[in-house]
């Protein structure tokens, strides 16, 4: 028999079906009487519900990553959880008006309104926060990545009905710069130059870093800059101005006309730099603010490093002494070590102070670990239990050419970067001349670092991608090294190994 309004039902009865119909919608107007109007808003109910759940099944983390990567889908997502939680407390609050009868005291018709209240505070607050995050999230893709409205003289060009973005590209190259200064500020040279070629269907990584002192960088024959810088990027004056890292805002500012059409016209002269240096074509680029770094950082928790030796907070080489500055603190060494924001922030940019934290080389392979610790914090959970910091973080400091659209197709390569392995190889004085580089030798070991799998060596062992007789089999070739200085030229040992050059695992490397 249906519940009367004007029966004089117990409480309990009342508060019980109150609280059913607030946490099931339906249920009060059936409860009433209201049976077609009941049943239907019930069946529209389970039917959202079970979509839903179905959607999520089959999508699967893929399908969540797609959905949080697409702007269009998070406006929908947003538009519609905000539609059902409106309508679920109107159903609710529709239910506890004709649950009501006469009989009813003031303070059990209160009760039943605090409970309604209590039970659709904690139903829609998760609805209303994901519609929130779902707004944070779109505005951060509108911020953050390209536009349709801005041009790239060197990112891909697709077809926007292209499904699969990766369709005959094994590789996919994203330039790491990072610096002191943001898009569209004076005086930002990026000291901090990686190559990250990803695997597009194992996620496999190799970081090829690059000093930033690296001269005569050539530019590829098919850009305008190669007509301009034909012996590489050289010139007059202080040769400070003509090494890699001042590329980004000296070329754009002495030749305005080529990149004329450009949105990215440093990122875009580095990019041309960088696929001559190591003769890979470089897709797209990813600036980060070096001032901001530590905001990422921070808003991920922190990450953990193993430190080897002792880093040095705060110094800078003095121009009045040539020495450097004393220390405003230490990160001493040790095995997992959190660090905050700002000493990840030192760690990955110190270079004066006592040895082996001396030079630009020592301080690359820092900056790999500290990419690595970023991987590895970037867990799913992590970020959605930081996620409100670290979108504020991400809109100052991060600046990139990769379009709006592909951000799904790159949501999902980042997934499965973060199951795979990260290979290194670094440029550094060990292997190549910064100030005469064999850029046959670099292209080289480019093309074979992306192609073989990390070496993993612990020491007494031997890798076993090198042969007894130190010759690589399947790694980068060996470097060319100058022999010792009683030795003369032809009488070198021919059983002596030299250095080989390949890519090691950042396990290995840190």
């Amino acid at each position: 028999m249906a519940y009367e309004s004007g029966s004089r039902g117990s409480f309990g009865k009342f508060l019980s079906l109150v609280t059913l119909g607030a946490l099931v919608p339906g249920v009060g107007l059936i409860a009433t009487g209201r049976r077609v109007a009941g049943w239907l808003v019930l069946g529209a109910w389970f039917g959202l519900v079970a979509g839903t759940l179905v959607g999520i099944v089959r999508g699967g983390r893929t399908g969540l990553i797609a959905i949080g990567s697409s702007p269009a889908t998070l406006r929908v997502v947003g538009i519609g959880l905000l539609a059902v939680a409106a309508l679920w407390l109107l159903s609710a609050a529709i239910s506890l008006y004709l649950l009501q009868h006469p009989a009813l005291t003031g303070v059990q018709r209160f009760s039943g309104a605090v409970a309604v209240i209590t039970i659709m505070s904690l139903a829609i607050t998760p609805l209303v926060t994901i519609a929130s995050h779902s707004r944070t999230q779109t505005q951060l893709i509108d911020r953050v990545f390209a536009s349709d409205d801005q041009t790239s003289l060197t990112a891909p060009t697709r077809p926007p009905d292209v499904v699969d973005p990766w369709a005959g590209q094994p590789t996919v190259n994203v330039l790491l710069l990072g610096g002191d200064g943001a898009e569209g500020r004076d005086g930002v040279r990026p000291d901090t130059v990686i190559l990250a070629s990803v695997d597009t269907a194992s996620g496999r990584t190799a970081l090829l870093s690059l000093p930033r002192n690296l001269q005569r960088v050539p530019f590829p024959d098919d850009s305008p800059l190669h007509e301009i810088y034909p012996r590489g990027f050289t010139g007059p004056g202080d040769p400070n101005e003509w090494l890699l890292n001042a590329i980004y805002q000296n070329v754009p500012q002495m030749h305005p006309d080529v990149f004329e059409a450009s949105s990215f016209p440093g990122a875009d002269a580095m990019k041309w730099a960088v696929e001559g240096a190591l003769g890979l074509d470089v897709d797209y680029f990813v600036l980060v603010n070096l001032e901001g770094f530590q905001q990422i950082v921070d808003a991920l928790g922190g990450i953990t490093i193993d430190v080897h030796y002792r880093i040095p907070i705060g110094t800078k080489l003095s121009a009045r002494t040539g020495r450097c500055t004393e220390a405003l603190g230490w990160i001493e060494p040790g095995p997992n070590q959190r660090l905050d924001g700002f000493r990840a922030l030192w760690y990955a940019r110190a270079r004066c102070g006592p040895p082996p934290v001396t030079d630009d080389y020592n301080r690359m392979e820092r900056q790999r670990c500290v990419i690595g610790a970023i991987i590895d914090e970037a867990r799913p959970m992590t970020l959605l239990r930081h996620y409100r910091r670290l979108a504020g973080a991400l809109e100052d400091v991060f600046f990139t050419d990769i379009p709006q659209t592909l951000l799904p197709a790159f949501a999902e390569l980042a997934d499965r970067v973060q199951q795979s392995t990260v290979a290194s190889l670094a440029f550094t004085d060990d292997v190549i001349t910064p100030a005469a580089p064999d850029y046959e030798l670099m292209h080289s070991l480019a093309a074979e670092a992306i192609e073989t799998p990390p070496a993993t060596t612990t020491e007494g062992e031997t890798d076993e991608a090198t042969t007894a007789e130190g010759t690589p089999t399947g790694g980068a070739p060996a470097t060319s090294t100058s022999p010792p200085a009683d030795t003369e030229p032809g009488d070198e040992d021919p059983s002596t190994p030299e250095p080989v050059a390949e890519p090691q695992s950042l396990d290995s490397v840190c």
